[in-house]
C-alpha cells in the first residue's frame, strides 16, 4: 500500500509540475506583445515594425526612393506576422512578398503613369473626302 501512496503522490507531483509548465508556455506564449489592426487585418505590432525596419532599406533601394518618403500597407498575414506588403512612394507602387529568410520578394510593380501631352489642335486640318455623285 506504501507503494501505491508513493507512486500517486509522484504522478501527482508531476501532473502538477506538467500544470505549471504549460501554464508557464502559454502565459508566454500569449505575452507575444501588441495586437495591432491595419487595414483590417490583425498582426502583432512589434513584427510589423520589426518586418518594416527589414524591408524599408530593400524597397528604397529597388524603388529609387528614400525611405523616410515610403509608406506601408499590410495586404495580408501569415499567422500574426505580415506576409504581403504594399510600398507606396515616389509616384509608385511596389507588393512584396515575405519568402524563406525573413527576406522580401518584390511581386507586383505599378509605375506612374506619365501623362500624354495633349495633342494640339492641327491648324489645317485635312478637307473632307469628296461627296460621291449619283451617276
Amino acid at each position: 500500500m506504501k507503494g501505491i501512496t508513493s507512486m500517486r503522490s509522484r504522478l501527482l507531483s508531476s501532473g502538477l509540475a506538467f500544470m505549471v509548465t504549460l501554464a508557464m508556455l502559454l502565459a508566454a506564449g500569449c505575452g507575444r506583445g501588441h495586437v495591432m489592426h491595419m487595414n483590417g487585418i490583425s498582426v502583432y505590432e512589434h513584427v510589423w515594425v520589426t518586418a518594416v525596419d527589414r524591408l524599408a532599406p530593400q524597397a528604397a533601394h529597388e524603388m529609387q526612393c528614400g525611405e523616410p518618403d515610403l509608406a506601408y500597407v499590410l495586404l495580408q498575414r501569415r499567422g500574426r506576422q505580415p506576409s504581403q506588403i504594399l510600398v507606396e512612394g515616389c509616384g509608385q507602387r511596389v507588393i512584396y512578398k515575405r519568402a524563406r529568410g525573413r527576406r522580401w520578394v518584390m511581386i507586383a510593380v505599378e509605375l506612374p503613369t506619365e501623362r500624354q501631352p495633349a495633342s494640339p489642335q492641327d491648324p489645317h486640318p485635312a478637307p473632307p473626302p469628296p461627296a460621291a455623285h449619283p451617276g
